[in-house]
């Protein structure tokens, strides 16, 4: 980069003695006090206190403008600084500060005659267990990956690139042959071997651990039977014309799904283009259906496909009446795929409803989403009825967009409200003056919408605050 990119080349850093359970809020409030004197840059915002670094680091960084001249600001408690310079994270290696320099020869020392006058015990320490229940491998080349505590070399895989994942037929750890089952230990060195034929299987779902690799796995499980369907019902269309029997599509596919004593069309679909129904057997049947010999069968799939073209039109004309059968939203579906929308960032208590797509489940929506009235209007025929299971549990980020009087502490006020005030989480917060007026947001997590109302009610009784009002996305 230019010299002119050069963002730190003075710094503050501003150490904070508190106890553990203040870190957080003192660490914001100092931020509140800094960005209330001076205009922080919005792209220099480093929030590693609410989510550390993969190496354990921690700490508030922001760079604000100063004299006419860009300040790097880092915040952090003692505990912090303690872990960051001496601990993993620590910056004296490329820093190359002197002190640094000095204190890593002596644990270097220290650490060698560790080695040499007690290896047996060196090892076992090194051997067992992490305590935070995770792992650290490595890549051939000495790339380290963290890992959650019982991932297979499968999840090492996924981790690396989502291609490696899917083609992974097996690889060496430690140099030595190991299947994709494998679970892998500290320090382990690992090299994956892939095949371009291979491709993700529904059992791998019982072994894997990490939440890319298994959302991976169900997205290629779920193209390949949006495939096998789109195939599937194309080869029964086109054999019900060749065989000229006096069935419509529908009819065949709800009699056959009746006999075969399957749930939805799809499953009938995916069986054909597997094979595992052989279109022989198929006409046979559809043979003695129209021969009289199941004329009651008949009616009654007749029936039950007029039923469903009723309630297709119907969703169509937006006229699907509301029932208590509805997706119940909470952390214990396993068996159903979904996620909050982006775009309205729904939480418990929000009316909301659910959107099928194609390749990513169920989307879950607020009925005032923004795309809510062009997906109705659209496609009626993907939206189901979704409400929250009413003893939901959990944390879900919301925005806040506050106006407020630009005066000197208005931050500080704001953020003790939701911190030490409310007991809230904050995410992030970025706010920007202009002509006396101060606008900003703040991202918090709250347990659902009666909070929401709770902490806007709050920063409204702020003195100086005119505006504050929940946000999409």
């Amino acid at each position: 980069v230019p010299f002119e990119g050069v963002y730190d080349i003075f710094a503050i850093r501003i150490i904070i003695d508190c106890p553990p359970e203040l870190e957080k809020q003192q660490c914001w409030t100092a931020y509140s006090v800094v960005t209330d004197f001076y205009t922080p840059n919005p792209k220099r915002m480093r929030d590693w206190v609410s989510i550390p670094k993969s190496n354990g680091y921690e700490s508030l960084h922001t760079t604000v403008a100063a004299d006419g001249r860009w300040v790097e600001v880092q915040i952090r408690t003692e505990r912090m600084d303690a872990v960051a310079e001496r601990g993993i994270a620590a910056h004296w290696r490329y820093k190359g500060v002197n002190q640094g320099g000095r204190t890593s020869e002596e644990w270097l020392g220290r650490l060698r005659e560790l080695i040499e006058q007690q290896p047996e015990a060196l090892a076992r320490r090194f051997d067992a267990r992490p305590a935070s229940g995770e792992v650290f491998v490595f890549t051939p080349t000495g790339d380290l990956r963290k890992l959650p505590e019982g991932a297979t070399l499968l999840d090492f895989a996924f981790d690396i690139h989502s291609g490696l994942g899917s083609t992974c037929v097996g690889g060496r750890v430690n140099n030595r042959a190991a299947s994709i089952r494998d679970v892998l230990r500290n320090g382990d060195i690992v090299e994956i071997q892939t095949q371009k034929n291979q491709t993700p299987k529904a059992d791998w779902l019982g072994f894997v651990t990490t939440t890319k690799a298994r959302n991976r796995i169900k997205a290629f499980l779920r193209e390949e039977q949006a495939k096998h369907a789109r195939m599937g019902r194309e080869e029964l269309e086109r054999k019900i014309r060749n065989w000229k029997l006096d069935f419509t599509i529908d009819e065949a596919v709800a009699s056959l799904v009746k006999h075969y004593k399957l749930r939805t069309g799809t499953e009938l679909y995916a069986m054909i283009a597997t094979h595992k129904i052989e279109m022989g057997t198929i006409k046979e049947l559809l043979l003695r259906i129209l021969s009289g010999a199941a004329e009651e069968e008949r009616r009654a799939a007749a029936a039950e496909a007029d039923q469903r073209k009723a309630e297709a039109a119907a969703a169509r004309a937006g006229q699907t009446a509301r029932s208590s059968d509805a997706l119940v939203i909470d952390d214990r579906i396993g068996h159903i795929e979904y996620k909050l929308a982006r775009c309205c960032n729904p939480i418990h208590g929000d009316d909301i409803f659910g959107f099928v797509t194609i390749n990513s489940g169920i989307t879950i929506h607020r009925t005032d989403c923004p795309n809510a009235r062009r997906m109705r209007e659209n496609y009626p025929y993907r939206l189901i009825e979704a409400r929250w299971r009413a003893e939901t549990e959990g944390a879900f980020r919301t925005t806040i967009r506050i106006v407020a009087t630009d005066s000197t502490g208005i931050g500080n006020r704001i953020t003790e409200v939701i911190s030490r005030d409310l007991k809230l989480n904050i995410r992030s917060i970025s706010f920007a003056s202009s002509g006396g007026t101060a606008t900003g947001t703040v991202s918090v997590e709250v347990p659902g919408k009666g909070m929401v109302d709770t902490l806007i009610h709050a920063i409204l009784k702020i003195k100086g605050v005119q505006k504050a009002y929940r946000i999409n996305g």
